[in-house]
């Protein structure tokens, strides 16, 4: 069975989303910092690339990311937990072509908070053969975005397996471990943030796609928008795609508070 859906977007306005999924996702185990009161200065494109992944940094100057095949900051094993402030500064020209373990975007992996940044022109263009999650910004995010813009596109032929793509974040969760409870839980929030993209995503199972993010999972949105154009195709099952989100499940920990052990 094939599906393919096709959406245009114009100015779509998320102002409040929460979800839960049944299904299986990544989940790194680093929460969330508070913000600090140092900041380390990015200068140069090295300094960008070799950033220690626990450290708070902010952006002095634009960079043209042109002619780079861009590794993504933040891995499975090392995610970015620190901060990032792009201090309303632009990272343009971002390209990525390789796999690079299935987590793809300025951003691999983050479970920190990114701010006050441009990503314009990117191009994130790769064929996989594993779950993959892309993202102009990040790939896989359980931190928080605020006043963050994008613009670009991204082509995946994912070959065996689901792929989650979106404009700014493929996968944006909050932190959940096996043990959270209510009063312990909080969401991981986008506030301000905005999409100009293009996303052509083929999939061999299924394919969770939105101008804005991939999939949500407890996150919280607020002054978001996307606008370009969307196309998805699975080749064996489904296609959740949206302007804005292409999947959201609906509040577990919201509003159960008493039938839940705190």
């Amino acid at each position: 069975m094939k599906k393919i859906i096709f959406a245009l977007m114009m100015g779509l306005i998320a102002l409040g989303v929460l979800g839960c999924d049944t299904m299986t996702t990544t989940q790194p185990t680093t929460q969330p910092i508070t913000e600090p009161s140092e900041w380390i200065s990015i200068t140069t494109i090295e300094e960008l690339q070799s950033m220690d992944m626990t450290k708070a940094y902010r952006l002095a100057q634009d960079l043209d990311l042109s002619g780079i095949e861009w590794e993504p900051i933040g891995s499975l094993s090392e995610p970015f937990s620190g901060w990032f402030d792009g201090d309303n500064h632009t990272l343009s020209n971002l390209t990525i072509t390789q796999p690079n373990h299935h987590y793809n975007g300025l951003f691999g992996i983050v479970t920190g908070s990114i701010k006050n940044l441009s990503v314009t022109d990117y191009d994130i263009n790769y064929t996989d053969d594993f779950i993959s999650y892309a993202g102009g910004l990040a790939a896989h995010m359980t931190g928080n975005i605020t006043n963050v813009t994008v613009s670009g596109s991204i082509t995946i032929n994912n070959l065996t397996s689901n792929t989650y793509a979106g404009g700014l974040v493929g996968f944006h969760s909050a932190y959940l471990s096996d043990t959270t409870t209510v009063a312990e839980f909080t969401t991981s929030n986008i506030v301000n943030a905005h999409a100009t993209v293009t996303l052509d995503i083929k999939t061999e199972n299924f394919a969770f796609v939105g101008g804005l993010v991939g999939k949500t999972y407890n996150s919280h949105l607020d002054h978001t928008s996307a606008i370009g154009t969307v196309q998805a195709l699975s080749r064996n099952y489904r296609v959740y795609l949206g302007g804005l989100i292409g999947h959201n499940f609906g509040g577990i920990l919201v509003s159960h508070e008493s039938l839940v052990d705190t």
